[in-house]
């Protein structure tokens, strides 16, 4: 069965590449010279480039030539979040725009002094949401399924002294020490936060309709809502234009008291339904940022 190998697309060498363009000539020239590595990644990154071509073909039902287009826009866009993250970093994050939508669901969670769930996704720029995280007092854990994406998050705080001081990182780990870290967390009325659209192998998952086909989804991040009896929020903040962002906060349905008076397998999949629809919307309102480089929908099964 194909699942996500658990690597994030890019590497240091293009992270630093980016980042002395940033600190040395701009954001401008970042973006114009990002337009050749997008040609060699639509050239060199084959597979990456198969599934996207078939999300296009298969899921919108473009045609042949229109699907190839989105393929060079969808990377086009995804450089300039990889960019932007930097830029974010290193102290330009004055330079973009912000609109926000239902943050005052989060607000609640932290004027109430208690713990809550932040459910994202691979789409938009998850990290660019690090300015809103500081707009609230609550220490936020960024529960990290990609042990890449660390390393990635490491190297750009190096060049920088803007991380934000309310955020923690936590990665999963195979002796489960994470565990602790998270009930820490609870215990301290912390935010956690987790991109929940990806599954690794030897995971619980359960197969659910996204955007007309069947998929794969884990259920481990609803598990772990239902069995802390934290509230969820779904959050995905996504680019509108070449210089601003929204972030959108949709809050779930389901009551925390709620989960007691059902079985946790039941309460967490409905909690899985609740997010697969709010993703589905998002990513049919911006279907070029969708940035799940695999076979996501097992189009080769």
């Amino acid at each position: 069965m194909p699942s996500w190998d658990g690597k994030t697309r890019g590497n240091r060498f293009g992270y630093n590449f980016f980042i002395f363009i940033l600190k040395h000539i701009g954001i401008s020239f970042a973006y114009f010279f990002l337009r050749f590595v997008v040609a060699y990644f639509v050239i060199f990154a084959p597979a990456s480039t198969r599934y996207t071509y078939k999300y296009y073909r298969k899921i919108w039902k473009l045609n042949a030539f229109k699907s190839i287009l989105r393929v060079f826009s969808n990377y086009h866009i995804f450089g300039q979040v990889i960019i932007d993250k930097a830029a974010s970093l290193l102290g330009f994050g004055n330079k973009f725009e912000y609109v926000y939508d239902g943050e005052e669901y989060i607000h609640k969670m932290t004027e109430n002094n208690t713990s809550g769930f932040l459910m994202g996704a691979h789409i938009g720029n998850r990290e660019i949401a690090g300015h809103l995280l500081n707009r609230f007092e609550a220490k936020v854990n960024i529960v990290l399924v990609d042990a890449e994406q660390r390393n990635i998050k490491e190297l750009l705080e190096q060049n920088t002294a803007h991380k934000p001081q309310n955020v923690n990182l936590i990665s999963l780990k195979n002796d489960l020490s994470h565990i602790y870290e998270i009930k820490s967390a609870v215990n301290n009325a912390e935010l956690l936060c987790i991109h929940a659209d990806r599954f690794l192998e030897k995971t619980k998952m359960e197969q659910v309709m996204f955007l007309g086909r069947e998929a794969n989804f884990p259920l481990g991040p609803f598990q772990m809502a239902v069995t802390l009896r934290l509230p969820v929020v779904y959050v995905f903040s996504v680019k509108e234009n070449i210089r601003k962002y929204h972030f959108y906060g949709i809050p779930s349905q389901l009551d925390v008291r709620e989960y007691e008076l059902k079985p946790k397998a039941q309460a967490a999949s409905l909690l899985l339904h609740e997010y697969v629809t709010a993703l589905e919307n998002i990513v049919s309102k911006y279907p070029d940022q969708w940035f799940n480089y695999y076979d996501f929908w097992e189009f080769d099964a």
